[in-house]
């Protein structure tokens, strides 16, 4: 009698435990998760008085989408976008997160690079205490560049956007338009959770475009994929802003070798025409 006892003591101890481990982390989109992504970029903005009160109530996070699972650890990669803003006026910044349960069963989530840079961009993008002025100033229309779906030529996208005095801040939102991928079903250049530090032009019309180390984590690599990556920018850059005549590409201010090992970076590049579509 006491052997069975143990038995279906120790088969409901297996149980608990079987069914403990098994237990998933809530999924990238579950309103858990999209609730703790949306307190932890509170909580970085509380530390940065530009921000207004105003601004923090209106942040969203949309598009949730798990990009993989590790069953060992029972984590999912999630991407989303951080967005900021309505209409032709919006900001869209890419951002990549983990959902996870800790040792103690307490779900958790994470930024897997670095965010400092994630909330750098975003203020650069859109000054919240000039959110009133962003709206009466006048817009114009860009042209962006993407792959078209054979991946051999670029072809324009046009976008509307903020007319800026500062070439400096005109690049900027060229870049994160690119950087937030087509709208018409052109194939992207970036790849998502591409973050913009900030972009500088010398007197000699180079632009110094200045990427956080997402660029070179997060390409896919290959000869066509880094000159489409390179082309887009510099064609895009180029035409929209005639004070920049050449583009030049850093990750964390410093000279890039290359972006995957194909295509040297090392110097400014001219736009190459020959190879886009007007």
């Amino acid at each position: 009698m006491k052997d069975k006892i143990y038995a279906v003591t120790m088969l409901i101890v297996i149980a608990i435990f079987l069914i403990g481990c098994s237990k998933e982390p809530p999924k990238c989109g579950d309103e858990s998760t999209i609730k703790l992504v949306r307190e932890m970029i509170i909580d970085r903005i509380d530390k940065d008085k530009n921000f207004s009160e105003e601004f923090k109530k209106t942040i969203r996070i949309e598009n949730p989408l798990a990009t993989a699972f590790d069953e060992k650890i029972k984590k999912y990669s999630c991407k989303a976008e951080w967005v900021q803003g309505e209409g032709v006026s919006a900001i869209k910044i890419p951002m990549l997160y983990e959902s996870q349960l800790n040792d103690k069963g307490k779900h958790v989530v994470s930024f897997d690079y670095d965010y400092g840079s994630l909330l750098r961009n975003f203020n650069h993008a859109y000054p919240p205490e000039d959110m009133e002025s962003l709206k009466k100033k006048e817009k114009q229309i860009a042209k962006i560049y993407f792959s078209d779906p054979q991946q051999r030529l670029l072809m324009p996208e046009k976008r509307y956007m903020n007319k800026e005095d500062d070439p400096v801040e005109q690049a900027k939102d060229v870049i994160n338009a690119l950087l937030e991928g087509s709208k018409t079903g052109l194939v992207n250049t970036f790849p998502v959770g591409v973050v913009l530090l900030d972009v500088k032009i010398d007197d000699a019309g180079i632009a110094y475009v200045n990427f956080t180390n997402s660029l070179t984590k997060l390409h896919s690599g290959g000869a066509s994929a880094e000159m489409a990556t390179i082309n887009s920018l510099t064609i895009s850059l180029t035409e929209n802003i005639p004070e920049i005549k050449k583009v030049k590409i850093l990750v964390e201010g410093k000279d890039l070798a290359s972006i995957k090992g194909n295509i040297s970076t090392r110097e400014a590049f001219s736009p190459d025409r020959e190879n886009n579509r007007k």
